[in-house]
């Protein structure tokens, strides 16, 4: 998680939810997401966000997760999205069905263990790398420092 710069705790807290179960649900959802990103080394890149979207949306089916990754694609270019609908969609898919239950991993236990490990109990499917963006990022990253 250090090398995209996520802080598990840095999320938010969900509001304009008032039942306190679902509002639990959507917090642990947020969180995970993060982590998400690390398993399937995806980096936060806009190509990148929208590629986990559908992960999300096939995996965990909620309405938050189709609408990200319904519209997001509006902010990409058309290399971009033909990219997205050619190459991450499908991976989307497969990787969402072949994984285990990711929303019940008490992931802030698995610190210490090897992200391969991780992975491969998981059955996590990394993505596809995306074009220039780990150059990209990295270059972002070290502007930022």
């Amino acid at each position: 998680m250090d090398s995209h710069g996520f802080d598990a705790d840095g999320r938010s807290l969900v509001r304009f939810v008032d039942d306190p179960e679902l509002a639990y649900v959507m917090q642990r959802h947020r969180e995970s997401h993060d982590f998400w990103h690390t398993l399937f080394d995806v980096p936060p890149t806009v190509l990148g966000e929208i590629a986990l979207k559908y992960v999300e949306m096939a995996h965990s089916k909620l309405p938050v997760s189709a609408l990200s990754a319904f519209v997001g694609p509006l902010r990409l270019s058309s290399e971009e999205r033909c990219l997205l609908m050619k190459v991450y969609v499908p991976w989307a898919n497969r990787a969402s069905k072949n994984a285990h239950s990711l929303h019940c991993v008490m992931y802030e236990e698995e610190f210490k263990t090897p992200i391969v490990e991780l992975r491969q109990r998981l059955n996590i499917e990394v993505a596809p790398p995306l074009p220039d963006s780990s150059e990209h990022y990295k270059r972002h990253r070290d502007d930022e420092h």
